[in-house]
């Protein structure tokens, strides 16, 4: 009984510290992404094909970059559904250059500061 006990235990042990190298995993992998696109991103207007909400909000959005299309179906900030509603069908996206996948809608002002976004990198934008 006691080494039935002891296994158990040593199961529960192991278990947890997969348990744990995945999540670290995931948020080392997590963390390049946002340092790749801090370092080397462009400024990009994105266009607002769909908003859905229920427990949380989605946004289908699309932007051109390099001559083509990338269309997204992701979680999106309460503040682009609130300037949706009021007609806004454009947002700004700060995109990596190498790889146009790991972008990111830029909402706020804490947004800009995450991502290194100066003022200068959005002067010029002009998004219809």
């Amino acid at each position: 009984m006691e080494e039935r006990k002891y296994n158990s235990m040593r199961y529960q042990i192991i278990l947890l510290a997969v348990v744990i190298v995945i999540i670290l995993l995931f948020n080392i992998r997590a963390n390049k992404f946002s340092i790749q696109l801090r370092n080397n991103h462009i400024i990009l207007c994105g266009k607002i094909l769909e908003m859905r909400a229920g427990k949380g909000i989605n946004a289908i959005y699309s932007f051109y970059y390099q001559g083509k299309k990338y269309e997204f179906n992701e979680s999106s900030p309460e503040t682009t559904y609130n300037n949706y509603k009021k007609g806004n069908n454009t947002l700004l996206i700060v995109v990596e250059k190498e790889n146009p996948n790991n972008h990111k809608i830029l909402s706020d002002d804490d947004d800009y500061l995450r991502y290194f976004v100066k003022p200068q990198d959005t002067v010029n934008i002009r998004c219809e």
